[in-house]
């Protein structure tokens, strides 16, 4: 993870305003609890400071070790739960883990996202190092198709078609990173994003309500570039590292497809 790749502490503050799919979905909780509950008192590094996994960790009783890059990023994103959590916390950059064997699961929510693309065959291999022999990494990994991404116009008047009283970034904005991602680089500008939906909502294409949600994202300050890889090149770096790969989806509309949760065997 690089100094590009990094959250500022205006984005971690901002982070409690992102529902799902950014965040952790029902859905995934309930695929990734089922698979935590096999084992009894697991060892689980969280990979970033995610909230949800950590209380569900907290929930199941897991041993658990949360890893981010930041400190200031980890006890913002704390103040989300009233909850006393029973977590070892690790300020080290992902590239630099030096685990060995030592974890039952890793959890990963957009992790892959904000590893800069040369690095992500590093990364993969940290954690395949890091979990036990007979461990699981499960990757919530936000993918793309190897063509030009799909017309945001489109998939707003779709919103507004089919689902109007529900919340309009967790209908649309995993498209919509795919539409603005770079094809070439899979590197996603969320500025873009952000003036895409202002401009949407002067033309009265989206309601006052929509533009709210999205200005309470941050996106056009944020520093934060993230890496969208190719659906089909990652799945095959993936089947080369491990030796089984399976792919579930969180049951919500929203998560199928491009938002798949990649279960990963040494």
């Amino acid at each position: 993870m690089t100094k590009a790749k990094e959250w500022s502490i205006d984005f971690a503050e901002k982070w409690k305003n992102y529902p799902e799919p950014a965040r952790p979905t029902r859905g995934e909780l309930e695929i990734i609890g089922r698979y935590l509950e096999k084992k009894k008192r697991p060892k689980v590094l969280i990979l970033g400071s995610t909230i949800e996994y950590r209380l569900l960790c907290h929930k199941l009783k897991c041993d658990t070790a949360v890893i981010d890059y930041s400190r200031i990023n980890y006890g913002i994103l704390s103040k989300q739960t009233k909850v006393k959590l029973n977590e070892k916390f690790i300020e080290r950059n992902w590239l630099e883990m030096g685990f060995r064997g030592e974890f039952d699961f890793i959890l990963g929510d957009y992790a892959v996202g904000v590893v800069s693309r040369g690095d992500i065959g590093v990364f993969l291999r940290k954690l395949r190092q890091a979990v036990k022999k007979d461990g699981i990494i499960i990757l919530k990994t936000h993918v793309r198709d190897s063509v030009r991404g799909p017309d945001p116009c489109m998939l707003i008047k779709h919103y507004m078609r089919k689902h109007p009283k529900e919340n309009i970034v967790s209908h649309t904005i995993t498209r919509l990173y795919n539409a603005f991602c770079d094809p070439g680089s899979g590197q996603l500008d969320l500025s873009l994003v952000h003036r895409f939906a202002e401009e949407q909502y002067r033309k009265g294409k989206i309601r006052k309500k929509d533009i709210e949600v999205f200005r309470g994202l941050y996106m056009e300050h944020a520093k934060l570039k993230l890496f969208i890889p190719e659906k089909r090149a990652f799945g095959a770096m993936l089947r080369k590292l491990f030796r089984k790969v399976r792919v579930r989806y969180g049951r919500e509309s929203y998560c199928r497809k491009y938002l798949p949760l990649y279960i990963l065997r040494k």
